[in-house]
């Protein structure tokens, strides 16, 4: 019997961030689905039913907090924020709604899979 895959939606503009997050997760094997904008990334949340959400808060279209609010009004789906921001302040207004928050400085796949693989495995 096949066991279901974890799906992981990858929300972030820049595509080697997408990329190097998409190599590492599908070798663990996790399904991937990519998204760069924030309006796209609520959409196929409510399409796709991830598993888990890695969200960057630097969109273009919307900012990271407005996707997690958005979400949140039906969804108590895991989101990682992925964020290079330093301000205390908004780091700790999105931690308000997301499951966890790794900076730029722990942006590292080791350490990023370890969260991954947590969280996924309390889904199950």
């Amino acid at each position: 019997m096949h066991e279901k895959k974890n799906t992981i939606l990858i929300v972030d503009d820049e595509p080697q961030i997408r990329k190097m997050l998409n190599i590492y997760l599908e070798a663990s094997d996790y399904k991937i689905e990519e998204s760069e904008t924030g309006k796209q990334a609520i959409r196929m949340s409510t399409s796709i039913k991830p598993d888990l959400i890695l969200l960057d808060l630097g969109l273009p279209d919307l900012d990271g907090k407005e996707v997690i609010s958005s979400i949140r009004q039906w969804s108590q789906v895991p989101i990682v924020v992925l964020t290079v921001r330093s301000d205390d302040e908004e780091v700790v207004a999105a931690l308000k709604w997301a499951r966890t928050i790794i900076s730029s400085s722990r942006l590292m796949p080791m350490y990023c899979w370890r969260v991954f693989r947590r969280i996924c495995a309390k889904q199950r």
